[in-house]
Parts: structure tokens; C-alpha cells; sequence
């Protein structure tokens, strides 16, 4: 929001033609494990992932579109320009599998110490 309200050209209604990269994510399965929690811990497990996601798209200048359920879209280079975004966007998405190993590893060995 502060790089959009630095300049006013960034802002414009009815949109712009821009060159930028989007971004999806979504977890694997992600609907037959959600079938099978009870909504509180759905809500945990969503929150675990996607806040930390949500970080790593912030942290390499992407905008957060939207989620759905578990799935994440992003784009980079819009609404602020940026001549880099594609290689945001890549490091982006290798942040991403990093973080994701890591909660792998968190959340099964939550769910193994449960039992």
C-alpha cells in the first residue's frame, strides 16, 4: 500500500496493461486431508501454512491476490512495476517449497507426538 501511495500513476481504475508474472500454489491432496480434520484443526493447519506463504510472497515484492481454501494466488510486478518480477517470482516459489518441507516436518511430527 505504501508503494502504491507514493505514486499516484499507480493507481488507476479500470486497469492497466502491465508485463508481470503470477503465482499459484496449491497443496497436494489438500482436500482429502481437509475431509478428514475436524474444522478447528483444518483452521490451524490452514493458518501454519498460510501465513508463512502469504510472508514469502510479501518478502519478494509479490501481491497477494487470493486464497482459495488452501491454494494461494499471487502476482508480481503489478500493481507497483517491477523489471524484475519473473526472477521474484521464481525465488518466490523455491522459498516456498523450502518452507513447505519444513512444515511438513513440523506438522507430522505434531501429529505423531498426538498419538
Amino acid at each position: 500500500m505504501d508503494e502504491l501511495l507514493k505514486d499516484a500513476a499507480n493507481l488507476k481504475l479500470g486497469g492497466r496493461r502491465e508485463r508481470m508474472t503470477a503465482f499459484f500454489s496449491d497443496v497436494r491432496g489438500f482436500t482429502t486431508i481437509s475431509e478428514k480434520l475436524p474444522p478447528e484443526e483444518l483452521s490451524r493447519v490452514l493458518n501454519l501454512y498460510l501465513t508463512p506463504m502469504t510472508d514469502i510472497v510479501f518478502k519478494n515484492s509479490g501481491t497477494l491476490d487470493k486464497y482459495m481454501g488452501d491454494a494461494i494466488m499471487a502476482f508480481f510486478g503489478a500493481p507497483v512495476k517491477d523489471p524484475n518480477h519473473a526472477a521474484h517470482a521464481c525465488r518466490c516459489a523455491l522459498e516456498s517449497l523450502v518452507k513447505l518441507k519444513e512444515l511438513q516436518k513440523r506438522v507430522l511430527g505434531q501429529r505423531a507426538s498426538a498419538y
